[in-house]
């Protein structure tokens, strides 16, 4: 089974074939930040699971000095708008990214319950979040914790059933088109009143259908603005669903915390983490 290394400090991701419909890839860093960072959002949930004797901790927004820490386990909800790490010596920390909607048949609760949350694993798995990371710990390097934590998942999911079909369709159609519009006709063409769609949605992917293609629109402009080609912004504006420029300016700073003229990824495979 293979896996993609990076070349910022030590990076691993490992596909996950047996739970591929949930799981895009289980990964591992172990590093430094030299200074904050701010995650941008993707709409999705992360697991992660730090190594070090130090909680996680989690600021709001860039004028958050306080932070909120969640133990050596977190899930990280899908988030609508930024949130920040701040600056360590030393990281090392084991993670699950879940496809939209994939967390759903893991963790036991509708997914709008951790709508840009962060959460102590423990609270949600009880003792065994604590069994897990001490297998973490034992496991023999970076593969070896990556094959733990993708045997957890197997595990866990064996206990879950799968999320509603209703919501598997509506994501197709919007990875086809996030444009805010075409949450009305998918709505229409699922055959459920906008209500109990938008109530299946929420429930199976943690966000909204309207606030999940905002994101997805969002998420296509860091696509194009990281591929270092010249950016015409009144096409970009067009070509991802905004109204015009200002309307994708303003959504961006909303989201991200900045213009899109400020965007900084901190490296090139790192497109939502960026500088400030």
């Amino acid at each position: 089974m293979p896996y993609y290394v990076s070349s910022m400090n030590t990076r691993l991701r490992k596909p996950c074939s047996l739970i591929s419909d949930f799981v895009t890839w289980i990964w591992c860093f172990e590093g430094s930040r030299a200074t904050r960072e701010l995650l941008l959002p993707i709409g999705t949930t992360e697991l992660v699971v730090s190594l070090e004797d130090n909680p996680i901790r989690v600021f709001t927004d860039i004028n958050d000095t306080q932070g909120k820490r969640f133990g050596a386990a977190a899930v990280c909800g899908p988030q609508s708008r930024y949130f920040v790490l701040g600056p360590a010596d030393h990281v090392s920390v084991v993670g699950a990214h879940f496809k939209p909607g994939g967390a759903f048949p893991f963790l036991g609760l509708p997914l709008n319950e951790l709508n840009d949350q962060h959460v102590a694993l423990e609270d949600l798995w009880g003792p065994y979040a604590r069994s897990l990371r001490d297998q973490l710990l034992c496991a023999g390097g970076p593969e070896a914790r990556m094959d733990v934590l993708e045997q957890a998942l197997i595990s866990r999911l064996a206990k879950r059933p799968a999320y509603h079909p209703v919501v598997a369709y509506a994501l197709n159609q919007f990875g086809a088109a996030p444009a805010v519009p075409r949450v009305k006709e998918v709505s229409t063409a699922s055959g459920y009143s906008a209500k109990r769609f938008i109530q299946l949605f929420e429930y199976g992917v943690g966000l909204t259908p309207k606030r999940y293609c905002r994101v997805r629109r969002f998420q296509d402009v860091i696509a194009r603005l990281t591929r270092g080609l010249r950016v015409e912004w009144a096409d970009v504006a067009a070509d991802c669903g905004y109204y015009d420029q200002s309307h994708l300016i303003h959504d961006f700073r909303e989201m991200a915390g900045m213009t899109p003229a400020q965007y900084q990824p901190i490296a090139p495979d790192s497109p939502n983490h960026a500088r400030f």
